[in-house]
């Protein structure tokens, strides 16, 4: 065989045995939702708001096309959060009252939720209401599709702030 022959293998070797060992280190993601765990979310998810990161966002919400949270389809979340991101010129969510139910198939997440719409000499309070999450432990694509994981994302949700269907063109 000839040297870019050996080279070829040793690339395709390399890229198996990565994708075997991440798939593996993906098999043993936890069981059980913490209260912990479930803070770490909410935490990120204000950086997520503060920083304009719809992405970031998303990846909370489980791949499903008939999901609906607050009566909105994953596709038009992410339109709304885009909009508004674009409006907001420094958005900062502020959570209170957190309250936490877990167990080993689902948990649920409650909060208040203040969004702020903070700009030059001027503080906004864009969205006021208490939000309740369920999430559970779903089959989540990697690498196009090439192999799934079990992760805690959110399922459904509701809110007892205003609705956000009504917030615009989606």
């Amino acid at each position: 065989m000839r040297k870019s022959s050996w080279i070829v293998l040793g690339v395709c070797a390399a890229l198996i045995l990565s994708l075997a060992t991440a798939y593996f280190l993906s098999r043993t993601s936890p069981d059980t939702l913490t209260q912990q765990q479930a803070e770490s979310i909410v935490k990120e998810m204000q950086v997520a708001v503060r920083h304009k990161n719809v992405d970031a966002l998303m990846a909370y919400i489980a791949p499903s096309e008939d999901l609906r949270i607050a009566n909105l389809r994953p596709d038009q979340i992410r339109v709304l959060l885009a909009h508004a991101f674009q409006a907001m010129p420094d958005p900062r969510a502020e959570v209170s009252n957190l309250t936490f139910t877990g167990g080993l198939k689902d948990a649920t997440l409650g909060f208040d939720l203040v969004v702020h719409n903070d700009g030059p000499s001027q503080t906004a309070v864009d969205y006021t209401g208490h939000i309740t999450l369920q999430l559970q432990r779903v089959p989540v694509p990697h690498l196009m599709g090439l192999y799934n994981t079990r992760e805690w994302r959110i399922v459904s949700g509701s809110t007892t702030g205003p609705d956000p269907s009504t917030f615009g063109d989606y």
